[in-house]
Order: structure tokens, then C-alpha cells, then sequence
């Protein structure tokens, strides 16, 4: 009898955590639009093309992951991660680089148009990097 009631408690617990987790990735892919669009208006208020993430703080805000590395935003919706480590990222638009000069191929590789304005978050990256960048 008590078998039989550890396995049923076990099963209940087992889906209302399956529902949960569900729920959840449900509410975080409607967050992250949310997030994204919001993004998207800023830039164009400023009469940017795209933004390049680079502080973990607005990369998580961005993509609800935390990685070392890239997240570019164009004013068309497109949303890369350029992941520098981990290397077990998993995903839709996330690129593995060695350097931020291989954003350029990796947009040019998928049809994606070089921005003419972008906006760079340049509190937490070295002198070096940001004269990569620009």
C-alpha cells in the first residue's frame, strides 16, 4: 500500500513539475519578445540598425542565458548570440567565434545586411575590443 502511494505521489509531483516547466519556457519565450521588441523601439528611436550586447547583466535580459560573448539585435527582429564560452550552448541563432570580427561574416553568411548605425554597449570591454568593434 505504501508502494502504491509513494508512486502515485511521485507521478503527481512528477507532472505538476513537467506543467511547470512548460508553463515556464512558455512565459520566458513571451518575456524574451516582449524584451526584444522593446529593444528593437529603442533603436529605432535613436536611428540605430542593430545593438551588440555585451555585459552578461543585458545579454541574460536579451536571451535568458548567461554566456560569455555577443548578442546582436537588429531592427528586423534578428537575434544572434555569438558565444565565446560555454561551448555547449544549444540553440537557434547562437554562433560559436573566437573574436568579434567574425560578426560581420556570420551576417553576411546568413543574409543579414551590415547595419550603417549600431550601438554598442561599451561599459564592461576593453579599449582593444571596442576599436575591433568600431
Amino acid at each position: 500500500m505504501a508502494a502504491k502511494n509513494f508512486s502515485r505521489h511521485f507521478f503527481i509531483n512528477h507532472l505538476w513539475y513537467c506543467i511547470f516547466v512548460v508553463e515556464n519556457k512558455k512565459i520566458m519565450v513571451q518575456e524574451l519578445d516582449i524584451r526584444k521588441n522593446k529593444i528593437i523601439a529603442a533603436l529605432k528611436n535613436v536611428g540605430a540598425d542593430a545593438c551588440l550586447l555585451t555585459t552578461s547583466v543585458n545579454v541574460y535580459y536579451a536571451t535568458g542565458r548567461i554566456i560569455i560573448g555577443y548578442v546582436y539585435i537588429d531592427i528586423d527582429g534578428n537575434v544572434l548570440s555569438l558565444v565565446r564560452r560555454p561551448n555547449n550552448v544549444v540553440g537557434e541563432n547562437v554562433f560559436f567565434i573566437r573574436k568579434v570580427e567574425q560578426l560581420a561574416e556570420i551576417l553576411c553568411s546568413h543574409g543579414i545586411a551590415m547595419p550603417k548605425k549600431m550601438v554598442v554597449e561599451g561599459d564592461e570591454i576593453s579599449f582593444g575590443e571596442w576599436n575591433r568593434i568600431a
